[in-house]
C-alpha cells in the first residue's frame, strides 16, 4: 500500500467533454511548428509549504517545535509565450491581470518576440480566459491578423506551456532569492536556462495528446 495524493483536475460538463473530443479531432494532423502557446503564472518568494509533511511522528506528551508560515507570500505574476524555435522574453507584473494588461503584455512582449521566431504567419495559442477573449484584445488581434484556435475550457493538459512553467520552477528552485529584486531576477534567469530541446519536446507532444483525450473520450489527461 502507499498514500497517494489526490489529484485536482477542473470539472468537465459535458458540454466540455464534448468539446474537448471535437478539438481532438479537428487537430489530430495540425502542424504546430508556427504556433505560439502562451500562458499566465504566479511565482511567489517563499514557496508554499508541502501540507503533506505536516504530519510529526513523536512520543505523546513531547513538545513540538513551530514552524514560521507565511500566510500571503508576496508574488510575481509572469506571463510568456514558447514555440518549438524558442521563446518569447518573460514579462513580470505585480498588479492582478485585466483585458488592458493583457493587451500590454501582447504589444510590448509577446507580438513582438513572436515576430522575432517566426518572421510571417503565425498563430497564437492561449486558454478562454475572460480577459484573453475581452472585445478589445479580439478586436487588436484581428487588426494584426492574428489567428488564435478555439481552445475547450478547462483544458489545462492541452496547452505544452504548463510543463514549462514545472520547468521553471526547477530552475527556481536551484537558485537564491529573499527579496523581491532577487526574485526578479531568478525568474528571468531560470526562464532562459530552460533547455528548448524539452520546450520543443513538449509541443511535440501535442499530436499524442490530442490521441489520449480521444481515447479518454474527452476527459482530462496526465
Amino acid at each position: 500500500m502507499f498514500p497517494y495524493r489526490t489529484q485536482k483536475k477542473p470539472l468537465l460538463t459535458a458540454a466540455m467533454i464534448s468539446d474537448r473530443k471535437r478539438f481532438a479531432k479537428d487537430y489530430m494532423n495540425h502542424d504546430w511548428s508556427r504556433t505560439l502557446f502562451i500562458d499566465e503564472k504566479k511565482v511567489c518568494l517563499i514557496q508554499e509549504p508541502n501540507r503533506k509533511n505536516d504530519v510529526i511522528w513523536a512520543p505523546k506528551g513531547e513538545t513540538i517545535s513551530y514552524v514560521p508560515t507565511v500566510n500571503f507570500p508576496f508574488h510575481f505574476n509572469v506571463c510568456a509565450g514558447i514555440s518549438v524555435t524558442g521563446r518569447t522574453d518573460i514579462f513580470i507584473f505585480e498588479e492582478n491581470m485585466d483585458s488592458a494588461l493583457f493587451l500590454k503584455i501582447l504589444r510590448n512582449t509577446i507580438i513582438p518576440g513572436a515576430k522575432k521566431l517566426f518572421h510571417n504567419k503565425w498563430e497564437l495559442f492561449m486558454d478562454n480566459d475572460p480577459k484573453h477573449r475581452a472585445k478589445k484584445v479580439e478586436e487588436f488581434l484581428h487588426e494584426n491578423q492574428i489567428v488564435c484556435p478555439k481552445i475547450p475550457a478547462r483544458s489545462p493538459d492541452l496547452n505544452p506551456i504548463e510543463n514549462v512553467w514545472s520547468m521553471m520552477d526547477d530552475q527556481l528552485k536551484q537558485m537564491s532569492h529573499q527579496t523581491k529584486h532577487s526574485l526578479r531576477k531568478a525568474i528571468k534567469s531560470a526562464w532562459k536556462k530552460i533547455d528548448q530541446t524539452k520546450i520543443k519536446n513538449a509541443i511535440e507532444s501535442m499530436t499524442s495528446r490530442l490521441h489520449l483525450i480521444k481515447e479518454a473520450k474527452g476527459l482530462h489527461i496526465s
